[in-house]
């Protein structure tokens, strides 16, 4: 056995010479994890367990350079990485993990990690995200708002205003339970641009040959964004802003089939659809989970998938595609818009080919935290409930009545910033109401209202 493991070791060596120097450490790694399972196959439950290890040793290997991991990814795609003796497998894996940054090695050829699918918040300091300002009353609209979220906040940027309606005709009656006043101060969250990712996904990058361009002979590079596509019937396009962490797919348009009727002079539009094209929610969320499972996308934080039922309240026209949701949780606390929507990850499925057409709201999980004075008047709290909140809520036009609004829940609304020109979200913690009878009479889904002070001083 320990002829074994010098002969790993000494081959890790060999393929990356810049690991040169740290046998020592190598071989304690390798030894800790055979003596971990020495007669156990590579089962699932053991990559996964072996994952949940090398995670606390991987800190240790990252002082690496980059280029290292570039070069084991080549050696292990190119089929270099051969072993001829009867080592475990799960401990050969586990040593190419831990050297070149690979974690999984399930349904994908080995990789290069560069985004971190694992949620984690990270505490900054006290009122570290800017100022938050009430604003000033909106003009009346056709449509009268009840209040929209608008402005910008960050380190030296405008702070985030909060405008609302100075008429109404809807009136919002608190009818609930009672609920617990918030803490002194409460976090915020930002979530946080990715500061490795650009650079790692660079170091895979600058080895490719472009014949007429050494993209190599960048300094100091990074990968900001990449798009690729599926060269097949009904194939994909995915578009990977790397600096911010986020995903986005869509059809690939050259290989989906059109509605539209052409000629020279014009396009004939397909027929309307009718609610009874529409398939049951059950048939939309199996739709969705096919692709979720087909394209390896990660649920981590994502709660259970909701088919989008609003269409049902205008059903004169009916969107070619129609998302379910897979609700997001900040630890555990739901996260909704201004106007009262969950967010979270999005799948779009076409009602004319019943497959998916798209899939957004995929992006890393990194926040930093900051606290700020929250509102502990419960008083306050439900007088600002009753005017509406902040949240984006649209009266339709000659609208009267009253809503009744119930027991809140504790969560997180999502609110978008600039930061020195760059877009940020932030998530502010909030009571989010439940509005009763309110179709036909307004358009949000729930009355929100922030709990941090300064968006309540002044009411």
């Amino acid at each position: 056995m320990e002829q074994q493991i010098l002969e790993i070791i000494k081959d890790i060596v060999q393929i990356d010479p810049t690991l040169l120097g740290r046998e020592e450490e190598i071989g304690r790694i390798v030894r800790t994890l055979i003596s971990l399972k020495p007669e156990t196959g590579f089962s699932e439950s053991f990559r996964e367990e072996l994952r949940l290890k090398i995670f606390k040793k991987i800190s240790e290997m990252r002082s690496d350079t980059k280029e290292q991991q570039s070069n084991i990814f080549s050696m292990i795609r190119s089929n270099m990485f051969v072993w001829k003796n009867g080592m475990a497998v799960a401990s050969i894996f586990a040593v190419i993990v831990i050297v070149g940054g690979v974690y999984n090695y399930t349904r994908r050829s080995a990789f290069i990690p560069v985004f971190d699918t694992e949620q984690k918040i990270v505490g900054v300091g006290d009122e570290s995200f800017g100022g938050f300002d009430t604003g000033a009353p909106i003009p009346q609209a056709s449509q009268k708002m009840f209040g929209r979220g608008g402005g910008t906040v960050g380190i030296e940027s405008m702070p985030l205003h909060i405008a609302r309606s100075v008429e109404r005709t809807v009136k919002f009656q608190y009818v609930g339970g009672a609920f617990p006043a918030p803490e002194e101060k409460m976090e915020v969250l930002r979530r946080a641009g990715e500061k490795s990712a650009p650079t790692d996904a660079f170091s895979a990058l600058r080895r490719a040959d472009f014949g007429f361009f050494n993209i190599g002979m960048f300094q100091k590079g990074n990968m900001d964004s990449f798009s690729v596509s599926e060269n097949k019937e009904f194939g994909y396009t995915a578009t990977v802003n790397v600096k911010e962490g986020t995903v986005a797919i869509n059809q690939n348009w050259d290989m989906w089939p059109h509605y539209y009727e052409c000629n020279t002079e014009s396009c004939t539009p397909p027929p309307h659809l009718a609610p009874s094209d529409v398939p049951a929610d059950e048939e939309l969320v199996r739709i969705a989970n096919e692709f979720v499972k087909t394209y390896d996308l990660s649920l981590e934080n994502y709660g259970t998938p909701e088919a989008d039922n609003s269409w049902k309240k205008d059903k004169s026209f009916i969107a070619d595609a129609l998302p379910v949701l897979y609700p997001l949780s900040i630890g555990k606390m739901s996260v909704y818009d201004e106007e009262g929507g969950k967010i979270g990850m999005g799948v779009g499925v076409d009602i004319r080919m019943k497959r998916v057409s798209s899939a957004w709201g995929m992006h890393t999980q990194v926040y930093e935290e900051s606290l700020y004075p929250a509102e502990t008047d419960m008083h306050k709290i439900i007088a600002f409930a009753e005017r509406g909140g902040t949240g984006r809520i649209y009266e339709k036009l000659n609208s009267t009545g009253e809503i009744k609004l119930g027991t809140p829940e504790l969560a997180y609304v999502m609110m978008t910033s600039a930061e020195n020109g760059i877009s940020r979200e932030l998530y502010v913690p909030a009571y989010v109401f439940p509005m009763e009878d309110k179709d036909g009479i307004l358009s949000g889904e729930r009355v929100i209202v922030p709990l941090i002070k300064s968006f309540l001083e002044g009411e």
